[in-house]
């Protein structure tokens, strides 16, 4: 049965098909404009806090679009897994510095996230990797509820804080504590900058014609001849210790005794100058008595002889 359409349905159905291709090239256009044709690739990125990143969200380079987030997952460790899809043609630009920040393009709107553009002699990032994420805050986040509260409670505490330091500072004692204090600093700051300038030129003295590298350099070689004795040493130390001993023993020895000679000595101690008196008194009495005896007849030509042995003696040694 052959179906006939009059006027008025013809134009109907050209406008419907008509109505139908236009849909179907704009949805083209679109899913050409959005690279829905286009060849992507994964990435991943690890958040702290993914607050306004939901999929859909634009990934941005150098002002291009270039993906999308395709989910968002809740790690086990409470941190936000962000799925990206990136366009093959992009994917090159992305090296291993590069770098992923959340920003707003306008003060009120919706949150994208922007991929920095790394070095170019870097290798690119491989498919699926993880990018490494910069931490930024904008003046939206600080004005909601979760960041603004944590502001509030800080600025609370500075406030106390700063309540208890002029309740200080309202006490004139310490006031002129703080002065005497600052005072004192003054002539504290010269007496440092003079020593400064003392060890300054202590330095420049021991540096001069290169004393300490000469002191340096013998020390290094000393130390390698040590080194080089390091056996000798080793051998002989147990008999320097032996000796050591036995010599402090010795010491320890001679220690005891004198403690008790030591009353004995005390007790004689005040006559000692007078006995060494008396004694050089002997001495020379008994020199006056010698003389004179030498110069009797009897004994003068007896002391002649004598002088002469003594002299004829002394004459070899003497040459």
């Amino acid at each position: 049965m052959k179906v006939k359409f009059n006027k008025f349905e013809r134009v109907a159905g050209l406008f419907v098909l008509t109505a139908f291709a236009g849909a179907v090239f704009a949805i083209g256009s679109v899913a050409i404009k959005k690279g829905w044709f286009e060849k992507s690739l994964p990435l991943k990125v690890m958040f702290t806090h993914a607050e306004g990143i939901h999929p859909g969200t634009e990934v941005k380079m150098a002002g291009l679009r270039v993906g999308a987030v395709e989910r968002v997952v809740l790690a086990k460790d409470n941190s936000v897994e962000v799925h990206l899809s990136v366009l093959a043609d992009y994917f090159a630009n992305i090296k291993k510095d590069s770098r992923i920040r959340v920003i707003r393009p306008f003060v009120i709107g919706e949150k994208v996230l922007e991929i920095t553009t790394g070095s170019i002699e870097l290798e690119p990032l491989e498919p699926g990797q993880t990018l490494a994420v910069i931490e930024t805050l904008d003046i939206m986040d600080f004005l909601s509820g979760s960041e603004l509260g944590t502001s509030l409670s800080a600025f609370a505490k500075a406030s106390e804080s700063m309540q208890v330091l002029m309740t200080a500072l309202s006490d004139k004692k310490l006031i002129q504590s703080l002065v005497d204090v600052m005072s004192e600093l003054n002539p504290l700051v010269k007496d440092l900058k003079k020593v400064t300038r003392g060890a300054v030129s202590l330095t420049a003295q021991l540096n001069r014609e290169e004393r300490v590298g000469r002191i340096l350099k013998n020390l290094a070689f000393l130390t390698d001849e040590l080194g080089k004795h390091e056996e000798d040493i080793s051998t002989a130390a147990p008999q320097v210790a032996k000796q050591l001993v036995q010599t402090l023993g010795d010491v320890s020895e001679m220690t005891h005794e004198l403690k008790k000679v030591l009353p004995a000595v005390s007790a004689i101690a005040p006559d000692l100058p007078r006995t060494s008196l008396r004694l050089v008194e002997a001495v020379d009495e008994t020199v006056i008595t010698l003389k004179a005896i030498q110069k009797t007849f009897l004994m003068r030509g007896k002391v002649k002889e004598v002088l002469k042995e003594e002299q004829q003696k002394r004459m070899p040694a003497n040459e």
